[in-house]
């Protein structure tokens, strides 16, 4: 295992036999690469940005989830799916210019 910590709080842990990268820092964000795949962790907020196109795919499930999730478009949003399904606990409401059901 190598292991570099800088005063301040930052650390690169290195370690062979348990397969394993983990980066952390003084603000206790941290990023964990092991067998089981990567872990990105912050107390705070994760911002991704990409000037042109940014994919998330997964081979199996992909799930979103939060207290509030928003998603916004400055053009055309787009879902399919083999079967899709949206429900509410409460008030569910579909509004556009036209809304058009089949």
């Amino acid at each position: 295992q190598i292991k570099l910590d800088t005063p301040a709080g930052n650390s690169l842990v290195m370690d062979e036999s348990g397969k394993s990268v983990k980066i952390t820092d003084q603000n206790n964000n941290s990023i964990t690469m092991d067998t089981s795949g990567i872990k990105i962790d912050s107390p705070k907020n994760i911002d991704i940005n990409a000037q042109v196109n940014l994919t998330l795919k997964a081979g199996a499930t992909l799930s979103i989830g939060g207290v509030t999730i928003s998603v916004k478009a400055d053009g055309n949003v787009s879902m399919e799916g083999a079967m899709a399904k949206l429900a509410g606990q409460g008030m569910t409401e579909i509004s556009g210019g036209m809304v058009k059901i089949n």
